[in-house]
């Protein structure tokens, strides 16, 4: 299961997303390779090869350690994803309000002008 769910954080990465930062792509790649050793351990270890030393303590720390990494990237990109995707939305917002904004000003003077006509 442990496979599994690895395995779905590593669709969500979409190594070669064009939208990615160049700042970000030293994290996608980290996790890549932490990924590939997750995977070796864990196969190892449902294949039953080489017991007394995947069931080590080493080991199992080591993969610990793994996988530890592998959600710090993980969070780390998905963070930098949302947070993207609420920037467009934000910047979707703040045109549509902005496009708005001269309707209301119109109106405004419009108002003013038949104020002034008034007195």
């Amino acid at each position: 299961q442990l496979a599994l769910l690895i395995s779905k954080m590593a669709s969500s990465m979409q190594p070669n997303d064009p939208a990615v930062p160049e700042t970000l792509l030293a994290a996608r790649q980290k996790f890549f390779k932490l990924y590939s050793k997750a995977l070796g351990i864990l196969s190892g270890l449902e294949n039953g090869l080489d017991k007394h030393l995947l069931c080590s303590r080493e080991d199992r720390s080591c993969l610990e350690s793994i996988l530890g990494e592998m959600a710090e990237t993980f969070a780390v990109t998905v963070s930098h994803k949302l947070k993207t995707k609420l920037e467009v939305e934000n910047d979707k917002a703040l045109t549509t309000f902005e496009s708005l904004a001269p309707i209301q000003s119109n109106k405004k003077a419009r108002q003013t002008t038949t104020d002034v006509g008034r007195t």
